[in-house]
């Protein structure tokens, strides 16, 4: 008993039981984010946390905003959220500056979590006086402003007013800024107390203000601290938000007051009005329930002044720090700029080693007769002990533009890490996460460290949500996570022993790692067998030879003929998978790449080993032939990848302007039991919210699980695509459907011919255009050309087919919409629509140009058959017709309808629309000069070589009998 007792107690002190706390924080960034207008609020950016057990939110944001395309004047308005409070509204205006101006502002609020649980999303949200938006990007941070292991509440005070104040009458005189005073800051011990404000002022005519913060104790005399703040102003009332940030060091213990001051220092007096103020101050020492007193570290260092012409960053000033822990570092500035010449992107940033924190780059406009200020937030995490940090602020110009940077604060403080709990086994449930008696300490949650130690009487199996802070599973020590659990490590992970993930047919584990990472994991993903994949391996490292090895029990397939195995990469330039690997292919997968593969008999898991990606990752795609490329989820939980999803960012819209716009969304090999060769089955995943019954062209997925691959076609010259952190979800199952909701309006359009049926989906939403919406609208994936079907856009028409066309609906118009149809080997086709939702009184009608006939296909069951010849390909005979028959207005016809339609691509113009014999078509500049006649055959599609046409505008007259059509191109 006396041997058992004193190696547990060793073993405790062996591992480093840790007595401090943490405040949990949280943080995220957006970058070039439109508005709502004339006070609509939109989000920003948004910081989720976890405040079970936690009373008190500290929330802190900047942000910088720009005008989108033009110059008009207008004021950006933002607010923080939690979804059921707001912290007051701040105005920043932009006045007209040549389309220039941009300006930088933050924000602070603390708010109430007390009567809260689970985890809560804070927003930075932002709108537009007028019906012009405004352009933001922000960083947003939350921190829980109670400790993680005692539960002991710091102690802090919080004013919001919304009261205007003027300045003094006598100028340079300073005020009190009244109701901006906050009380009851208490010390117990000597230490800090961090302090912000942000100021909202305006003026009714130029000149300049300044801002400053005091503090007393016990009603002792008022002291100024840390530098003031300073803007000039305009006579045309013009908006703009200062900020002050310290953090008091080495105060004795004591309460204490904060407040605001104030004074106009130009122009007439009285002119300066402090609008709203915001005004928050918390101790950074506190008393623990074991009563040892404890506090988080913290630094504050200044310059008076500094300057910079270079167009690269260049730091303000530096500070070390050394972290005692592992720790997150709240960061925090203010500065005020001029320059010696109107300079429209004076840039800030914040930076740990010289590499920027994500989003805290800020832009402002300044002109050469004014003073401008900014401020900016963010947060470091996960840095470890014994490691030394420069951290700065860094600040940059033009060449030959003097920026000057005067009266700047850097100011932070740590986040100490949490307590540790030790895994034993040996309990009533032996591998239950949540049974106490399985281990040394408390069940470790989302605030407190995992140890997993060699030598447990047995070792944890997961089988539902887990959530802690860090995780360290020591060499000899397993985890093991089925396939109905996930673990999220809001730290830092550890992996010398064995974790591994387990899937089956209904459903796969995932894991989430917040924070940096060591060590390998084993994901098995499963797959039918005899069926074709694209995966993407959801770890860094796996040896290709070693996957395909028998021994890994991955049941590869292996062709004897070929010598080759059931698993190979795409080829952008081919447009086609490569050959198969084989025995001597060498390396490792490439980590965000899709390869296609086959599991043979019997169904079951493939297993990949490696580490994890440990932060955003970047993955490059090439335009060089096809723009076609194969690429995956590298993480081992789901991504999110509509709008539709829960998660703070979605792979589509931080992608977007990487994919080429005709084919922003995602497609997806969907193999089926009866697949023959011959089926095209990439399903396509995006944002239209047409809820497809029959699973013919969209898939129903808000989300791709882990291992999984799919197909981009890359926007030309190449792009790069970001998946990042905050894609990742935990959705356990393989069937992921999309997000509940209200389908939109829409039919699938079906073609069938003999066994085959090919369909695109029409569908209506309110916010959707005639023309091309991005990821909403998708291209034809024609992957089988001998028999497809799609339609053309309404308006400014590609040149390319659509497998699913979104639409607004348009009440008082019939809509027109033409048909193409690939049919190479000919032969009889019948037209039907399925999975119809529209309204009662709408009727959808096909109609053949060639034999006259309009056939009403609305309801199940009818369907209009016809006999096409032998080559059948593109657009200009079938044409949709969607109307509601109490409505004559008119119609709203696709250019073809008109009959014709033409376009330029690949060095030839091309017509479209049947013509008879004799018919002629001409090309004329848009000067009226005659660039040649052309003759045009009999038949719907009509190719006129151009291979010397200029870039620019140009018109093509088609004329066939009485049928004339001037038709608009545009080379580019």
């Amino acid at each position: 008993m006396i041997r058992t007792f004193t190696f547990i107690f060793l073993f405790i002190g062996s591992i480093g039981m840790s007595a401090q706390d943490r405040l949990l924080a949280a943080y995220r960034t957006a970058t070039d984010v439109r508005s709502g207008k004339e006070g609509a609020f939109r989000r920003v950016t948004r910081a989720s946390l976890n405040v079970t057990g936690i009373d008190k939110v500290l929330v802190v944001a900047s942000f910088d905003t720009k005008y989108n395309r033009t110059s008009t004047t207008r004021d950006g308005i933002y607010k923080l959220s939690d979804g059921n409070s707001e912290s007051g509204s701040m105005i920043l205006s932009l006045r007209n500056s040549g389309g220039l101006d941009k300006g930088i502002g933050t924000l602070v609020h603390i708010f109430d979590a007390s009567t809260l649980s689970g985890r809560v999303s804070y927003d930075l949200r932002h709108s537009s006086s007028t019906n012009r938006i405004v352009i933001s990007s922000g960083t947003i941070v939350a921190i829980g402003l109670t400790t993680s292991e005692s539960g002991v509440e710091i102690s802090h005070d919080f004013v919001n007013s919304s009261t205007p104040v003027s300045t003094s009458s006598t100028l340079g005189a300073w005020r009190r800024v009244s109701r901006v005073r906050i009380n009851g800051i208490i010390l117990v011990e000597e230490g800090d107390v961090y302090v912000s404000a942000s100021v909202n002022s305006v003026a009714d005519g130029s000149g300049a203000g300044e801002w400053k913060l005091q503090y007393r104790s016990n009603n002792f005399n008022w002291t100024d601290f840390g530098p003031t703040t300073s803007r000039s102003f305009t006579s045309d009332a013009s908006y703009g938000i200062s900020t002050l940030s310290y953090v008091l060091q080495d105060l004795p213990a004591d309460d204490y007051s904060f407040r605001l001051m104030h004074r106009q220092t130009e122009g007439n007096p009285g002119d300066l009005t402090t609008y709203t103020a915001q005004l928050a101050a918390c101790a950074l020492v506190y008393e623990a329930l074991d009563g040892i007193t404890r506090e988080f570290p913290s630094f504050s260092t200044q310059k008076l002044s500094t300057s910079t012409t270079s167009p690269t960053m260049s730091p303000v000033f530096n500070h070390s720090i050394d972290p005692s822990n592992v720790t997150d570092l709240f960061l925090q500035a203010q500065y005020v700029m001029t320059a010696d010449a109107s300079l429209d992107a004076a840039a800030y940033d914040l930076s740990i080693d010289q590499s920027i924190l994500d989003g805290t780059d800020q832009l402002r406009y300044i002109s050469s007769t004014e003073v401008g200020n900014g401020g900016s937030v963010g947060l470091g995490t996960s840095l470890l002990p014994g490691t030394s940090y420069g951290i700065s602020l860094r600040h940059q110009s033009v060449t030959g533009i003097n920026l000057t940077t005067q009266n700047a604060t850097l100011s932070g403080f740590q986040l100490t890490s949490v307590g540790n709990s030790v895994w034993k086994g040996g309990a009533l449930l032996p591998t239950d996460w949540d049974q106490n008696d399985n281990w040394i300490g408390e069940v470790p949650g989302s605030r407190e460290n995992a140890i997993i130690p060699d030598g447990a009487a047995s070792y944890p199996v997961l089988q539902a949500a887990t959530e802690c802070q860090d995780l360290s599973l020591r060499a000899g020590g397993t985890l093991t996570l089925g396939s109905t659990s996930s673990l999220t490590i809001n730290g830092v992970s550890e992996f010398d022993g064995t974790l591994t993930v387990l899937s089956d047919q209904t459903g796969t584990g995932s894991l989430i790692v917040l924070g940096p990472s060591t060590g390998n994991i084993t994901y098995n993903s499963h797959l039918a067998a005899n069926r074709w994949y694209i995966v993407s391996t959801p770890v860094t490292g796996q040896n290709i030879q070693s996957f395909l090895h028998p021994d890994a029990n991955n049941h590869i397939p292996y062709s004897n003929s070929f010598e080759a195995y059931g698993l190979t990469d795409y080829s952008e330039l081919d447009n086609s998978w490569n050959p198969f690997f084989t025995s001597s292919t060498p390396g490792t997968f490439n980590t965000g790449e899709g390869y296609l593969m086959r599991r043979e008999s019997p169904d079951g898991s493939v297993s990949y080993l490696g580490e994890l990606v440990e932060s955003d990752f970047q993955y490059g795609i090439s335009a060089s032939v096809s723009g076609w490329n194969a690429v995956g989820n590298p993480f081992p939980s789901s991504l999110g990848v509509t709008s539709d999803a829960t998660t703070d960012e979605n792979f589509l819209t931080v992608n977007l302007d990487q994919l080429d716009p005709n084919y922003g969304v995602l497609y997806l090999w969907d193999e089926q039991i009866d697949y023959s060769g011959t089926q095209n089955y990439y399903k396509v995943i995006g944002n239209a919210g047409y809820i497809d019954s029959y699973n013919y062209e969209e898939l129903q997925m808000d989300y791709q699980q882990a291992g999984q691959g799919f197909l981009v076609k890359s926007v030309d010259g190449g792009g790069i695509l970001r998946f990042t952190k905050a894609m990742q979800a935990h959705q356990n199952s393989t069937g992921m459907v999309k997000s509940a909701g209200k389908s939109w309006d829409g039919f699938k359009l079906v073609a069938t011919h003999g066994e085959r049926s090919e369909s695109a989906i029409i569908c209506f939403h309110e916010e959707m255009s005639p023309g091309l919406d991005p990821s909403y609208d998708a291209g034809l994936l024609n992957s089988k050309p001998e028999f497809s079907v799609y339609t053309r856009l309404l308006e400014e028409d590609p040149g390319i087919g659509f497998k699913i066309q979104c639409l607004p609906y348009q009440s008082t118009t019939e809509l027109v919409i033409p048909v193409g149809m690939d049919l190479l080997s000919g032969g009889e086709v019948s037209f039907s629509a399925d999975g119809v939702l529209l309204p009662s009184t709408h009727q959808i009608f096909l109609e053949d140009r060639s034999t006259g006939r309009v056939t009403d296909i609305t309801t199940q069951g009818s369907s209009y058959g016809v006999v096409v010849e032998e080559n059948t390909q593109d657009t200009g005979r079938f044409f949709l017709r969607i109307k509601d028959p109490n409505v004559t207005t008119g119609d709203y016809r696709h250019p073809e309808a008109a009959p014709f339609q033409a376009y330029y691509l690949h060095s030839s113009i091309t017509i479209l629309g049947k013509v008879g014999e004799g018919a002629t078509a001409f090309i004329f500049d848009m000067s009226g000069r005659n660039l040649g006649r052309y003759h045009l055959q009999m038949g719907n599609r009509h190719t006129i070589p151009v291979p010397s046409l200029e870039e620019g505008l140009y018109l093509v007259a088609v004329i066939d009998g009485r049928k004339r059509s001037v038709l608009k191109i545009l080379k580019n």
